[in-house]
């Protein structure tokens, strides 16, 4: 940011006052303003995603002990379903968390994965999903996080 401060500084000082020079000046001045909203909003949605962080490991947590719970206490096989899916679901919202490094992963997989993170959601409002992907036959492989 100094860099820029420096710029609009030096075009202050060196050019010669014209309607050019105010224009630069009026640009270095909004370059300035949006980076320091933009810097701002991404430093709270970074601090959100931490907190976030935390939320989920804590789920997680207690997904695992009402699982455990349930099946000691012979709960119903749909009650049992669900809870399961619900930790499955946490899973992979957490190893996204854990990891930030990218590694090759199977396309069909994480379209897969990503149906499975909206099967409920999908359900209720009743959309079907035609899986012609399953048929692809270019490069099965792709960099991203893995979830």
């Amino acid at each position: 940011m100094s860099t820029l401060s420096e710029a609009k500084n030096y075009a202050e000082r060196k050019v010669k006052p014209d309607d050019v020079r105010d224009q630069i000046i009026k640009y270095f001045t909004k370059i300035e303003s949006d980076y320091k909203t933009i810097s701002n909003n991404l430093l709270k949605a970074a601090g959100a995603g931490l907190s976030m962080s935390v939320v989920v490991h804590e789920v997680e947590k207690i997904i695992y002990e009402v699982e455990k719970v349930l099946k000691s206490e012979k709960a119903s096989e749909r009650v049992l379903s669900l809870v399961k899916h619900l930790s499955s679901l946490i899973d992979g919202y957490a190893e996204i968390i854990r990891k930030s490094s990218q590694t090759s992963e199977n396309i069909s997989q994480v379209i897969d994965q990503a149906l499975f993170n909206t099967e409920f959601r999908l359900a209720s409002h009743k959309i079907e999903v035609l899986k012609e992907y399953k048929n692809f036959k270019g490069k099965p492989k792709l960099k991203a996080a893995k979830i």
